[in-house]
């Protein structure tokens, strides 16, 4: 069952989830021990690949961890196993919950914090001081009130010095817990300890030679430059060094001998060994008796981090990462074509981000900065390409096209000024959606896959490829990509043939809506092609599919314009289809939307008087919430307009105004549209404002009364 989780995660989301969580809630609670690690290591592997859906069953699951987790903390001494695979669980749950977590972290960081005080297993310790820095993940800023406590705990570890064992074990854990805390409690909250935590590694890392700390002390650095950004600057210097040093690093590497009883560590690809012993055939003879090398996962993962960790730290700290971009460039860029494939995606997603500051930190008005930019794009881009069409490994593969979406966003239209790259990356993204790529034509050699996970992984890849179109549309604008668009078009509507999954139908249909939306009026060639899709889509079982059909068509309305008005009828009856029998919150949210759109596109086609009323009914929205700024410019809209439903409705809509303007994370254009319609109605309906604001919970009314004289 545990297995089944990774490579059928959609199966068990959209069909079996509410039973099989059943039977592993009677796993933990079983009397045989066996069955119990089982069942949590079953529930960590479910919330590790079964997100969002599974977090909705937080009420029944985390009592029953909370519950064992006291219980093996008692034996953990004698069953470290039963220990280690629910701190597992606990782990892989906690960390996607968000903001569902808060009711229960008081009673977790209880747990948590009496584990490092009492236990005195290191084993037990270090698992705790991790699912310390999961809480965080979750929680954020709401950890605040055990920060303090928190450090009490970790400062005996952080602030001696252990050469090896037990001791530096804790230490690294506490680090990397440390790093954490510094990302989410806020900027502002862990500025008063961010100088001294970087002294703190810096000092570790002079004082104690050990790759386990440097990596966790690179990621300590990282996170520390989201906290003091460009005040960083005094210490790039050093940091950079030690960070480049471990990059060009040989150390952990062993040759292995013909003559050695046993064979070297099968850790690389046998053609990267053989690159390796080819390299130097005009050398000594000795040479000719290397049979391979291998290399020490610490350092391995040391060079992984060093590459992970600056690249955030120069997209942090921006133009005070100038003086080292180039250095730092080069040495990474050669990691390009390591043996392992965690260094491959570590030195691609790093070559990306260094492209991406260099591109934010220049100026970019004179000659020079554009000649500095084109350079190491000239560099990149063509080689990203070529890793795309001819990497074996599908995840280093996905990596670079996950990184070539970053550099569109964060680099623009300069990417791909010269033709060239345009046409080398479409043509790339059309491979890999044909399934002509390297790491896609190894199908065959992985039949006997024993994981089984290789569709998962090339539906994944795929997805990946996807997410460039509208990437591309969006930098390129709409008339220049679209010839490209329809290159890629018919790649996409094959993945919405009935025979599809439903992931293929959700990824395609998404996809497809996206670009509407980057396409904007040139999208308008392709409605013939695109509106019987989007229509026939919204009839899919899968709730998912769904919602992203319902979005297209909304967009399709909104881009589409005098082209889409003969389908306004037949758009109408299928959304109002949808109505009648939907359940789903979130395709509900996304037909808010697209009728928000219809009537904003053209009033007059729509039956305002009947729509308007059904809108309502489902204000304020509850998953959707990207759909609430078209929701609420359409209400504002209709409001101007003195629309009847709409000004009857002014007591209900105050209400839902006051609670969208509670949301922590309200857009600067949805929160101007509230206010505005808010100070509106006060001042012109000031009766109804009144007496809404008198009948109301205070918290409300109080956030109605502050915009109302904002």
């Amino acid at each position: 069952m545990a297995m089944l989780a990774e490579g059928c995660a959609d199966f068990i989301r959209n069909k079996h989830l509410q039973a099989l969580l059943h039977c592993i809630c009677g796993g933990i609670t079983d009397p045989h021990p066996a069955v119990r690690n089982a069942a949590l290591f079953a529930l960590g592997q479910f919330s590790e690949h079964l997100q969002p859906d599974i977090s909705k069953y937080h009420a029944d699951l985390l009592p029953l961890l909370f519950d064992y987790l006291s219980k093996a903390s008692q034996t953990a001494d004698e069953k470290p196993k039963g220990i280690t695979k629910t701190y597992y669980a606990l782990e892989m749950f906690c960390e996607n919950l968000g903001n569902d977590l808060l009711p229960y972290l008081p009673t977790l960081m209880e747990r948590l914090l009496l584990t490092l005080q009492n236990s005195s297993s290191v084993h037990v310790k270090e698992l705790a001081i991790s699912a310390i820095g999961a809480t965080a993940n979750a929680a954020k800023e709401h950890m605040l009130p055990f920060f303090g406590a928190v450090m009490e705990q970790l400062k005996v570890y952080l602030t001696s010095s252990f050469d090896s064992g037990d001791a530096l074990i804790l230490q690294v854990q506490s680090i990397d817990t440390l790093g954490v805390l510094a990302r989410t409690l806020g900027q502002e909250n862990f500025l008063p300890l961010a100088e001294e935590s970087l002294q703190l590694g810096l000092k570790l890392m002079k004082d104690i030679d050990d790759p386990d700390l440097r990596r966790c002390t690179y990621g300590l650095f990282a996170s520390l430059s989201s906290v003091l950004k460009e005040n960083m600057a005094a210490h790039l210097p050093t940091i950079t060094k030690v960070m480049i040093n471990s990059i060009k690093s040989t150390e952990g590497v062993v040759a292995h001998y013909n003559k050695d009883e046993t064979s070297a560590l099968a850790l690389f690809d046998d053609e990267s060994s053989e690159d390796i012993e080819d390299s130097d055939e005009e050398n000594d003879t000795d040479e000719e008796d290397i049979q391979g090398y291998s290399v020490e996962n610490a350092y391995l993962e040391e060079k992984e981090d060093a590459c992970n960790s600056l690249g955030e730290i120069a997209s942090n700290t921006g133009t005070a990462f100038l003086p080292h971009l180039e250095e730092c460039f080069q040495e990474v860029f050669r990691l390009l074509d390591y043996p392992a494939a965690n260094v491959r995606k570590a030195a691609i997603t790093t070559t990306g981000q260094l492209c991406c500051t260099l591109c934010k930190a220049l100026p970019g008005n004179n000659d020079n900065d554009a000649s500095a930019l084109s350079k190491v794009l000239d560099q990149t881009l063509p080689l990203f390409v070529h890793i795309i069409n001819t990497e074996t490994d599908r995840t280093v593969v996905m990596a670079t096209l996950e990184t070539l979406k970053e550099m569109l966003s964060g680099v623009g239209v300069a990417m791909v000024t010269e033709q060239g790259n345009l046409s080398s990356i479409t043509s790339s993204i059309r491979n890999v959606l044909q399934g002509k790529t390297a790491c896609q034509d190894q199908d065959e050699d992985d039949e006997d896959d024993e994981d089984g996970d290789q569709a998962e992984l090339d539906a994944m890849l795929i997805e990946c490829a996807g997410d460039l179109i509208p990437g591309l549309a969006q930098a390129l604008g709409g008339q220049i990509f679209a010839p490209y668009f329809a290159g890629a078009l018919p790649l996409l509507l094959t993945r919405t043939k009935k025979s599809c999954t439903a992931a293929e139908k959700s990824f395609a249909v998404g996809m497809l809506a996206e670009t509407v939306v980057a396409l904007k009026e040139s999208v308008q060639p392709f409605i013939p092609h695109l509106m019987p899709v989007f229509l026939r889509m919204i009839q899919e079982e899968d709730e998912e599919v769904r919602s992203n059909a319902v979005f297209g068509i909304g967009v399709l309305t909104e881009h589409g314009k005098e082209q889409i008005f003969q389908h306004y009828p037949t758009i109408l009856q299928a959304l109002s289809g949808v109505i009648a029998k939907e359940e789903d919150r979130r395709v509900m949210d996304n037909v808010c939307g697209s009728v928000c759109r219809l009537i904003m596109t053209n009033p007059s086609l729509v039956p305002l008087d009947q729509v308007v009323p059904t809108l309502l009914q489902y204000l304020p929205l509850e998953e959707d919430l990207e759909e609430n700024l078209t929701v609420y410019r359409c209400v504002a809209h209709l409001y101007q307009a003195n629309q009847t439903t709409v000004m009857q409705s002014l007591p209900q809509l105050l209400t839902v105004f006051g609670k969208v303007l509670t949301l922590p994370d309200i857009t600067q254009d949805l929160q101007v549209i509230l206010v505005g319609l808010v100070k509106s109605i006060s001042q012109h309906q000031a009766d109804i404002f009144n007496a809404v604001v008198s009948s109301i919970p205070q918290e409300i009314a109080q956030i109605l009364s502050q915009a109302a004289i904002s």
